[in-house]
């Protein structure tokens, strides 16, 4: 009997032993499964950060910009001298190169923006101080009238721009950026017969709030320089002859025929514009 109990007794407590091992390994086999699992999990998490980011921030970092644009022109060198513009355009196009790679606090990035080209145009009006009952402009230092043509006043500059900007993206695909840049840029003035070049050091201010492709940002710039005005010179006639005479000999020279001085102008500019990211 004794024996039949004890036999019995290893024989469960070795089952007991079997079973229990089953478990443990069952439980190890599980703990494998949930681990690869939650390893898939990890990855298919980061490569789906990694698109959203890749969408959000390096599919988005070339601009496209379309201005409307305010613009005032005034000049130190002519008392009460200012034009205001009653047209103006700008088309701009660059690029964002970012400093960091992941954006801090998964949503700020610093960067540096290059602006390949920036080509802006103004049409200036006329004040009424200007402008006298005749239709003639009685500004002393412009003549309004060159050939029977009345050209107007416009503005041309063609540059390109350099800066920082900071970009916040708070969710989704919405993106809030400010900025500013140093813009070096060839500005020409023309007014009838005069025209005025110079190299303008501009400074532009500005900020956008995009959502994947579209943007709308507006900015301001400011710049100044002493440009060298031409113009032609009316007396060239009384001062070397009868230059219109084909038959006549006593030709003037050029520096006779064109005037040159400086002049300083001041512009300021205001843009409200539409970009396209891509």
């Amino acid at each position: 009997m004794k024996k039949i109990l004890f036999t019995l007794t290893i024989a469960l407590l070795a089952t007991t032993w079997a079973m229990a091992q089953e478990n443990e390994n069952a439980d190890k086999r599980l703990d494998s499964l949930q681990q690869v699992v939650d390893k898939l999990a990890t990855q298919i998490d980061d490569s789906e950060e990694a698109d959203m980011q890749q969408k959000i921030w390096k599919d988005r970092a070339k601009y496209f910009n379309l201005s409307y644009v305010k613009q005032k022109l005034q000049s130190n060198d002519i008392e009460g001298f200012q034009r205001e513009s009653d047209f103006g355009v700008a088309i701009s196009r660059g690029r964002t190169y970012y400093l960091h790679k992941k954006p801090i606090l998964k949503m700020i990035k610093f960067g540096i923006d290059w602006t390949q080209f920036d080509i802006n145009y103004a049409k200036y009006g006329e004040t009424e101080e200007e402008y006298n009952d005749e239709g003639n402009n009685s500004d002393s230092f412009y003549e309004e009238e060159v050939l029977g043509l009345n050209l107007g006043m416009h503005q041309l500059d063609f540059g390109m721009h350099f800066g920082l900007s900071l970009t916040v993206n708070p969710v989704s695909h919405l993106k809030v950026n400010g900025y500013y840049r140093f813009a070096p840029t060839g500005s020409v003035i023309l007014l009838d017969d005069d025209v005025s070049v110079q190299f303008v050091p501009f400074n532009v201010f500005g900020g956008a709030i995009s959502y994947k492709v579209i943007s709308i940002g507006v900015e301001a710039r400011k710049g100044s320089a002493n440009y060298k005005k031409f113009s032609v010179n009316e007396d060239v006639d009384s001062v070397t002859g009868d230059w219109g005479n084909a038959e006549s000999t006593d030709n003037p020279d050029f520096d006779d025929v064109l005037n040159s001085e400086k002049i300083n102008f001041k512009t300021l500019s205001t843009r409200v514009y539409i970009s396209f990211r891509f």
